[in-house]
């Protein structure tokens, strides 16, 4: 981390191996909080290489938090996006958090909630092999755009034919755009 103002540069990651790697950082925009992906085993808690986690660092207090446990070590979890103050994160991952039979390599949007540790799977592919990716989050985490070949609608999207969807994480609700 590279702070403009005093130009000092602080590593808040070392990999458990040389061998692991930590990837797609992401900072909150009032600066206290970095969300990024990570097959490193910064607790010594068993995480597999390869096997992606989700890890939260709030920078004030220099405390890092893992979000996600995969469901299996050839999961994956990546591109964590978060709202302007860091209480939300959205996040792509083919992990089945919820046990809830998604197959691997179909890539879902998930939302986390920091202020309640609630982790919410936002959508389900209308079919294998339609995945959902790329999470945006606005500024205050009402709002959740992503790309996605799914039907979520049964209006006739073929797959590979991907397109945006607007998810309103307040009302819960869904909508192409």
């Amino acid at each position: 981390m590279y702070d403009a103002q005093t130009s000092a540069l602080t590593r808040i990651t070392t990999a458990s191996d040389s061998d692991r790697r930590s990837r797609f950082p992401e900072i909150s925009a009032d600066g206290n909080r970095i969300v990024f992906s990570s097959d490193s085993d910064f607790f010594n808690e068993g995480i597999p290489a390869e096997q992606h986690e989700l890890w939260l660092y709030d920078i004030p207090s220099a405390q890092l938090e893992r979000i996600t446990t995969a469901s299996a070590s050839d999961r994956d979890t990546t591109l964590g996006v978060l709202n302007a103050n860091g209480t939300k994160i959205a996040f792509q991952s083919d992990s089945d958090f919820n046990d809830e039979g998604i197959p691997d390599e179909q890539f879902e949007i998930w939302f986390f909630d920091t202020e309640t540790a609630d982790l919410s799977r936002v959508t389900e592919a209308s079919s294998p092999d339609r995945d959902s990716l790329g999470p945006i989050l606005s500024a205050d985490g009402s709002l959740l755009l992503f790309t996605s070949d799914s039907d979520f609608l049964d209006q006739g999207i073929q797959q590979n034919e991907a397109r945006m969807w607007l998810y309103d994480t307040v009302t819960l609700s869904l909508a192409l755009t």
